[in-house]
C-alpha cells in the first residue's frame, strides 16, 4: 500500500510540476489540428471549407502541440530527477583506501517519503548504498562525504522512495549483524564471501538521478 501511495504522490508532483502556459498551448494545438482534420465540421461549414484552409490549420495546430509538448518538457521542474545532480567530488586516500566527499544540487523540494541516498554501483550492476544525504530545507545544495569507493565502477545518487528505504534499513541492518559475526569469529578480511553479497537491482522506487566514474 505504501508502494502505492508514494507512486501516486510521484505522479501527482509531476502534474502540478508542468506549467500552465504550455499546456495551453498543447490543448490549443490538439484542438486546431483535430479541427483542421475533421471532414464533418468542414463539411456543414463550421470553419474553413477550403482545403488549404484545413492544411494550414492542422498545421498551425500541430507545430503548436509539438511545441507545447517540448515547452512542458523543458520547462518541468521534474526533468533531470528534481534536478538532483552530482557536480563535484573530492578524493583522498585513507588507512582503510580510498574516499570521496562528493557535492551536488537538487532542482526543487523531493517528494514525501523520498530521500537522497549515495551508493556504489558495480561492474555488474550490482549496489551497496553508503550515505543517506540530508539536505536542508529550501537549500539547493547537497554534500556526502566519506564515501568509501571499495571496488565499485561508479558513484551513483538515486532517489529513494519507502519501499526502498525499508529494503536499504533491513540489508544495512542484516549486513552489520553479519559483519560482527564474522569480526567475533576473526575471519579475515580477505575471504572470498565474507561479506554479504550487494543488492542485485533496484527497487522500483529506486531512480537513478546521476552518477560518476571512480
Amino acid at each position: 500500500m505504501s508502494g502505492e501511495n508514494s507512486s501516486r504522490d510521484i505522479v501527482v508532483e509531476l502534474i502540478n510540476s508542468v506549467p500552465v502556459v504550455p499546456v495551453l498551448v498543447i490543448v490549443i494545438g490538439a484542438v486546431m489540428f483535430i479541427l483542421g482534420s475533421s471532414t464533418i465540421l468542414f463539411e456543414k461549414g463550421a470553419v474553413f471549407t477550403d482545403f488549404a484552409g484545413r492544411v494550414a490549420l492542422m498545421g498551425v495546430g500541430g507545430t503548436a502541440f509539438i511545441f507545447g509538448i517540448v515547452w512542458a518538457v523543458i520547462t518541468s521542474k521534474l526533468i533531470g530527477k528534481y534536478g538532483i545532480k552530482i557536480t563535484e567530488k573530492k578524493e583522498r586516500q585513507t588507512k582503510e583506501g580510498t574516499e570521496l566527499d562528493i557535492g551536488g544540487t537538487v532542482g526543487r523540494r523531493l517528494p514525501k517519503g523520498y530521500a537522497l541516498w549515495i551508493m556504489r554501483v558495480y561492474g555488474d550492476n550490482s549496489l551497496l548504498p553508503l550515505k543517506d544525504v540530508y539536505i536542508k530545507p529550501g537549500e539547493q545544495k547537497w554534500e556526502a562525504t566519506k564515501c568509501s569507493i571499495g571496488s565499485a565502477s561508479w558513484m551513483v545518487a538515486f532517489l529513494v522512495g519507502p519501499v526502498g528505504r525499508d529494503f536499504i534499513k533491513y540489508f544495512k541492518d542484516a549486513a552489520s549483524r553479519h559483519n560482527k559475526w564474522m569480526d567475533d569469529l576473526n575471519v579475515d578480511k580477505s575471504v572470498p564471501q565474507r561479506y554479504l553479497p550487494n543488492i542485485e537491482k533496484p527497487t522500483t522506487d529506486m531512480i537513478e538521478c546521476d552518477r560518476i566514474k571512480i
